[in-house]
């Protein structure tokens, strides 16, 4: 599956607890962009070699990722020296820029904008997390938010994870 990454995908990191500094991946899942409903969920005693060779792929900023909360996927990936490059859109920042009232939880958005009840296996995180970007991208454009998205908020993720990663 990793040589069809080239078109992209969405990206979610399962972890052993919600700090990203201390936490353990124990499941790492990619669902296509291009491919909807396409996704790969691996955990257990591959996950480590699985991770190997996933390393040029998330450190490649030629392919594109889509992440919901990038700042916590990068910081758990840059704490297990993992370099996360590419990631185009995060789908709780494009939620926020469209309407900051609404809750930013990755289920909370899936039931309001894709009327689906989402499980809670990292799979189906990332398939959902591929929906609402095909949802939320063309809203960003629409609503003229896009610039802001792209110029501001997408580089800023990066910079924010390193600060707090060294605890500013």
């Amino acid at each position: 599956w990793l040589p069809a990454a080239a078109d992209g995908f969405a990206l979610d990191v399962e972890t052993s607890g919600a700090d990203p500094m201390t936490a353990v991946i124990v499941g790492v899942a990619m669902a296509s962009l291009g491919q909807p409903k396409t996704a790969v969920h691996v955990a257990g005693s591959v996950l480590e070699i699985a991770l190997e060779r996933m390393k040029p792929v998330l450190a490649d900023p030629n392919i594109p990722k889509v992440c919901h909360h990038a700042q916590d996927v990068y910081r758990v990936l840059r704490t297990h020296r993992i370099a996360l490059n590419g990631c185009v859109f995060d789908t709780m920042v494009a939620a926020f820029l469209l309407d900051s009232a609404q809750p930013l939880d990755l289920k909370a958005l899936t039931n309001a904008h894709l009327s689906i009840a989402m499980g809670a296996q990292a799979g189906g995180r990332a398939d959902m997390t591929a929906r609402l970007y095909r949802v939320f991208q063309p809203q960003l454009e629409r609503n003229g938010l896009q610039s802001l998205f792209e110029r501001i908020e997408m580089p800023l993720i990066p910079v924010l994870g390193d600060m707090a990663n060294v605890g500013v």
